[in-house]
C-alpha cells in the first residue's frame, strides 16, 4: 500500500513539475506580455470622470492605513492609467506617493522596536504586540504601485520629460525599502520574526500573501534595474508556490508555504495577493505557463464562486465571503484568461453598489480593474 501511494505521489509531482517548469532566466528574459496588462475596452469619458471623483484622499496621511488602504488607492490609480493613458492618474499617484515617502520611519525618526534601529519602511504596532515593526508584507503592499509607476515611466520615453526625474527618485527610495529585508531571504523563501511576533511556534517562514505581495515589487524592479538578485528571489517564490499547490480541476493552496495537511487553506482575500503575484509573474515570463493561468481562472470559477450572489471564503470552496465584491474583485486580472471572471465581478458590483456608500481602497481598485478589463 505504501509503495502504491509513493508511486502515485511521484507521478503527481512529475506532472506538476512539467506543467509548472520554471526555466532558468536572466533579467533580459523578463519582458512584459502587454496583452495581459489590460483589456481591449476603453472606459468612457463619463466613467473616467466618475472614477476620479471617487479617489480616496483620507489614507495618504494616515500611516496605519498605508498597507490596507492607501496601497489599494495607489494601485487603482496605476490600473486606471493603464486603461486610459490619462496622465491625471500619474499626477495623482505622485501626490500620494510623495506623502507616503514623507511618512517613512527613517524620515519620522521611528525606531523598529524588534530590530532596534530605524528602517526605511513603514512600521506599525498592529500584529506585533504593540511594538513598532516594519513588516516585509507592508513594504511590498506600499511600494508595489509606486514601482509600477517607475516601470511604466522608465519604459515609455514620451513620459520622460515630465516624470522621469520623479521616477528616478522613487526608484532609489523603493530599493532602499526593499533591500533592508535582504537578510530575511533564506535562498528559497522569506523568513521573519514570526514566532516571536505572533506566537507561531512551528516556523518563522512568512505566509504566502506576505512574500507574494513583496514579490510583485521585485518583479517590477527587475524590469527597471535588471538586478539578478531580485529576479532570483521572485523566481524562487514562484517555484516554491508551485510545490504547495493542490491541483484537481482547479488549484488550492495554503495560507502558509507548507503542505495543506499541516496548515489551513488560504482565503480569497489574502489569496488575492498570491493571484496578483502569479499574474504579474506570467506577464513577465517568470515560471507560469498559459495552461497554468487557465487553472487559476478555473480556481476562481469552480472553487471560489458558489453562486452568482455568493463567493466562498476559502479557495477550497468552504466558508462564505462577507465582502465578495471587494475580495473576489481583486482576482480580476484572471479575466485575461477567462471572461467569466469579469462577468461575475461585474454582476457583484451591480448587486453591491448600493451597499458601497463610502468607497474603500479595495472597492476603488476593483472598479479600476473592471474598467481596465471592460
Amino acid at each position: 500500500m505504501f509503495k502504491k501511494y509513493f508511486l502515485l505521489n511521484v507521478i503527481i509531482l512529475f506532472t506538476l513539475a512539467s506543467l509548472f517548469s520554471c526555466a532558468k532566466q536572466s533579467s533580459d528574459d523578463v519582458v512584459s506580455n502587454v496583452q495581459y496588462e489590460g483589456g481591449a475596452g476603453v472606459p468612457s469619458a463619463s466613467e473616467v470622470q466618475a472614477f476620479k471623483s471617487k479617489v480616496v484622499e483620507t489614507y495618504k496621511d494616515d500611516v496605519e492605513s498605508y498597507a490596507w488602504g492607501e496601497s489599494y488607492v495607489m494601485m487603482s490609480l496605476m490600473e486606471m492609467y493603464k486603461a486610459t493613458q490619462d496622465t491625471w492618474f500619474l499626477d495623482k499617484l505622485i501626490e500620494h506617493a510623495d506623502a507616503v515617502f514623507a511618512n517613512r520611519d527613517d524620515v519620522l525618526g521611528q525606531i523598529d522596536e524588534y530590530r532596534n534601529k530605524t528602517m526605511p519602511g513603514w512600521g506599525t504596532t498592529n500584529y506585533s504586540d504593540e511594538k513598532n515593526y516594519v513588516w516585509l508584507l507592508h513594504t511590498g503592499m506600499i511600494t508595489y504601485p509606486i514601482a509600477t509607476f517607475v516601470r511604466i515611466v522608465t519604459e515609455d520615453t514620451t513620459l520622460h520629460q515630465i516624470y522621469k526625474a520623479k521616477a528616478d527618485v522613487y526608484l532609489e527610495l523603493i530599493c532602499e525599502s526593499v533591500d533592508v529585508h535582504a537578510d530575511q531571504w533564506t535562498g528559497d523563501w522569506y523568513r521573519g520574526d514570526y514566532s516571536e511576533l505572533v506566537g507561531n511556534s512551528e516556523s518563522d517562514d512568512l505566509p504566502c500573501n506576505h512574500v507574494h505581495a513583496f514579490g510583485r515589487t521585485l518583479i517590477e524592479l527587475v524590469r527597471v534595474t535588471g538586478r539578478a538578485d531580485y529576479l532570483e528571489c521572485a523566481t524562487k517564490l514562484a517555484e516554491n508556490f508551485v510545490l504547495t499547490l493542490g491541483k484537481n480541476e482547479a488549484y488550492t493552496w495554503s495560507y502558509w508555504n507548507q503542505t495543506q495537511e499541516i496548515a489551513h487553506i488560504d482565503d480569497i482575500s489574502h489569496g488575492s495577493m498570491s493571484v496578483d503575484f502569479v499574474c504579474l509573474a506570467y506577464r513577465n515570463n517568470i515560471c507560469f505557463s498559459e495552461e497554468v493561468m487557465l487553472g487559476f481562472a478555473k480556481t476562481f470559477n469552480l472553487n471560489v464562486v458558489e453562486s452568482q450572489d455568493v463567493l466562498y471564503w476559502r479557495v477550497n470552496s468552504t466558508g462564505q465571503s462577507k465582502k465578495p465584491y471587494r475580495q473576489g474583485g481583486r482576482w480580476l486580472d484572471l479575466a485575461a484568461f477567462d471572461t467569466a471572471v469579469y462577468d461575475q465581478i461585474l454582476y457583484l458590483k451591480t448587486a453591491y453598489d448600493e451597499k458601497i456608500l463610502d468607497p474603500s481602497g479595495e472597492s476603488l481598485l476593483v472598479e479600476a480593474r473592471l474598467l481596465k478589463w471592460k
